[in-house]
């Protein structure tokens, strides 16, 4: 065996080696044995889709001169540091192409890929529509920017725009409001405006909650469970001509509209995730920030094809959703050493409360499971710390995004696994 030349392995061995491996830290290892093996992965690292979604976890703002911040890789369970000076004091949103979406104090907005740290820049917040809205009636110099920010964007997602699956370079831009009524506006990278959305027969009163692209059609959930549709083609342009939102299903029967809501699909299934929470701690009657809350139920429905009606589901099988602030997602559970299957991984999504340390602000993350009905804590161990990300370009991995501002960070890989710790940054 010690006289083997592995390096003349052929090419689609490397390669079935390559699709085997867990964790893009094994990728990078594997591309730098040697030339031959290198060019197997370079040829093989689209194909790869074994990564569950990375955590990218909150800045240290207050002592991070170079600009560092921590990526969990939950295969491995491990903490990777990558510098990005591009995403300091910025909110993140991440997404399943391999893309975050930053959005800065002057109000820009840029794709950046925190691996390769390509960074795309998309259309002002200023050219969007309904942003006069905010210049006549709001005074910004008065409102601390995480507030501007949470009542005009609440997500911004990235939607493949052609049928090459991660890894193409053709992507739509949607952003979903953080107010009731608020427009939802779309870009391509290159435009220079973004463009609204034009509703029709349905609630404009019942603000846009989440967005997903199903086939040939983009599908627009609303917080009171309707859902509109239009077809790829009517985002994907070149003239700037508004695309129109028509009607497409009404909600379940019986639905009460849940806290929160998301919409995501499954391995072909189209999903709508209904997340339900509780006041607690809710004592002064004269102080209404001296409360908090808690996630404390989920529910699931799946489109039925055949009658176009959703059907509520208490199962998920072998899959594990990922749902919060960030692009929703779902991944085989049984295809990842760390992964817990019929869960529901979910990170604290209320905006308004993350610079409040009245309410703990990013305290609600964990895991839903779907048998037991409950809520799973997560366990706190020990952090392995590692800058091997550094200057190596990876295949496109899918990113979630997770904050927290305030001293006390509990790095216990919020929607994911198993170890944490208490660290202060």
């Amino acid at each position: 065996m010690d006289n083997c030349d592995w390096s003349a392995l052929p090419v689609d061995i490397l390669g079935e080696i390559v699709l085997k491996l867990e964790s893009p830290q094994d990728i990078i290892y594997f591309s730098a044995v040697c030339s031959s093996w290198h060019y197997a992965y370079f040829y093989y690292k689209k194909k790869w889709n074994k990564s569950m979604p990375l955590l990218m976890l909150p800045e240290n703002t207050t002592d991070n001169p170079n600009f560092f911040r921590n990526i969990f890789c939950p295969n491995n369970q491990r903490c990777y540091q990558l510098k990005l000076p591009q995403t300091f004091g910025a909110r993140c949103w991440g997404s399943s192409c391999g893309w975050i979406v930053t959005f800065d104090v002057n109000q820009n907005l840029h794709m950046f890929n925190p691996l390769t740290t390509t960074r795309i820049p998309l259309p002002h917040l200023s050219t969007m529509p309904g942003h006069d809205f905010y210049d006549e009636f709001f005074d910004k110099d008065d409102m601390s920017f995480y507030e501007l920010k949470g009542l005009f964007l609440e997500k911004v997602l990235v939607i493949q725009a052609d049928d090459r699956g991660v890894g193409g370079d053709d992507y739509i831009l949607i952003t979903v409001p953080g107010q009731t009524s608020g427009i939802v506006n779309y870009a391509k990278p290159g435009d220079l405006v973004w463009t609204s959305v034009i509703t029709k027969e349905i609630n404009i009163k019942a603000c846009v909650k989440d967005v997903v692209r199903w086939g040939s059609q983009i599908i627009f959930l609303y917080a009171d469970g309707n859902s509109g549709y239009c077809d790829i083609n009517a985002l994907n342009h070149s003239n700037l001509e508004p695309a129109t939102l028509m009607k497409y299903l009404p909600p379940p029967e019986r639905f009460i509209p849940p806290y929160k809501v998301y919409l995501l699909v499954s391995f072909g299934d189209l999903l709508m995730v209904c997340r339900h929470k509780r006041c607690i701690n809710y004592e002064i009657e004269d102080d209404p920030d001296d409360f908090s809350y808690q996630t404390i139920d989920f529910e699931v429905y799946k489109l039925n094809l055949g009658t176009k009606n959703w059907k509520r589901v208490n199962e998920l099988d072998d899959v594990a959703l990922f749902v919060g602030d960030n692009t929703s997602m779902s991944v085989r559970a049984s295809n990842f050493s760390n992964c817990k299957s019929n869960c529901i991984y979910f990170t604290d999504d209320e905006w308004q409360f993350w610079d409040a340390s009245e309410v703990k602000g990013g305290h609600d993350m964990g895991l839903f499971n779907m048998t037991k009905k409950k809520i799973e804590t997560i366990y706190e161990g020990f952090q392995f710390g590692s800058s091997f990300f550094g200057g190596f370009g990876l295949p496109d991995c899918r990113f979630w995004c997770y904050r927290k501002f305030y001293p006390i960070f509990s790095i216990s890989i919020c929607s994911f696994l198993t170890h944490s710790t208490e660290k202060e940054i």
